[in-house]
C-alpha cells in the first residue's frame, strides 16, 4: 500500500527494490551484522531458504494488491491474508517495475525469473560472474516460459575520485573500462555508487557518464 502510494505520488515514477534480506548465512561475521540490524527492530533472522520462501510470497501478494479489484485471501507458508485489498492502485500497469537483487543460482534466481522486471546482480564488478549468473537466469526463465529478454540486468559499481581505487571501488578510468565491459555482457541498468570522499555528482556525468555513453 505504501508502494502504490509512492507511485501515486511520484507521477508513476517507483521502482519496487526488493530482496531476501540478511539471513543465517555460515559467515559469522556476516550474521553478527545482520543480527545487529534486525535485532534493533525485532525483526527474526532466518535461514536463507526461508527468507527466499517469504520473499515469493511476498512478491505474489504485492502483485496481487497492485492488481486485483477485490478483497482477496492467501494462503501461504509465510503469509496468510484476509480480504486484502490496495487502494489506491499504482499508476504503473500491471505494477511497478519491480527489482530484486540476487545471486543463488539454484533458487534465488528461480525467484528473479518469476517476478522480477529488473535483476541486480551483486558482483563486485566480476564480469564472468554476470555472464554465468545471466545464463542461469534464462534457464530458470526458460523453464517457466518466460522471455529472458523481459528481465533488465542490472549491476552496481563502486567509484572513488582517486586512481587506481581499492580492490571494490575503482577509479574513473578503471570503471569507465567495466562498465563498457559490463555493457558488452548484457547489463543495461548500471548504479553507480560513489564511496567517501563524495564527489559532486556533475563530476560522474563530467568523468564516467559521458566518455561512456561517448564510447557506445
Amino acid at each position: 500500500k505504501m508502494a502504490a502510494t509512492v507511485d501515486v505520488v511520484s507521477g508513476g515514477r517507483l521502482v519496487f527494490g526488493v530482496g531476501a534480506g540478511g539471513s543465517r548465512v555460515g559467515d559469522a561475521q556476516v550474521v553478527a551484522g545482520v543480527r545487529r540490524e534486525y535485532d534493533a527492530y525485532g525483526i527474526d533472522v532466518v535461514t536463507p531458504s526461508e527468507a527466499l520462501g517469504s520473499l515469493d510470497e511476498a512478491c505474489t501478494i504485492a502483485k496481487r494488491l497492485w492488481a486485483e479489484a477485490e478483497p482477496f485471501d492467501f494462503d501461504g507458508r509465510w503469509y496468510r491474508l484476509r480480504g486484502a485489498i490496495c487502494e489506491p492502485k499504482p499508476i504503473q500497469q500491471p505494477h511497478p517495475p519491480i527489482l530484486i537483487g540476487a545471486g543463488g543460482e539454484r533458487t534465488a534466481l528461480r525467484i528473479v525469473a518469476k517476478h522480477a522486471d529488473i535483476w541486480n546482480c551483486p558482483t563486485r564488478g566480476d564480469v564472468d560472474e554476470l555472464v554465468r549468473k545471466s545464463a542461469a537466469l534464462d534457464a530458470h526463465c526458460h523453464s517457466i516460459g518466460r522471455d529472458p529478454r523481459e528481465i533488465t540486468r542490472s549491476v552496481q559499481v563502486l567509484v572513488t575520485t582517486e586512481e587506481p581505487g581499492s580492490s571494490q571501488a575503482r577509479g574513473p578510468s578503471a570503471v569507465r573500462e567495466l562498465l563498457g565491459e559490463l555493457i558488452a555482457a548484457g547489463a543495461s541498468h548500471l548504479v553507480l555508487a560513489p564511496v567517501p570522499p563524495l564527489p559532486p555528482v556533475h563530476w560522474l556525468a563530467d568523468e564516467i557518464i559521458e566518455p561512456v555513453l561517448a564510447q557506445l
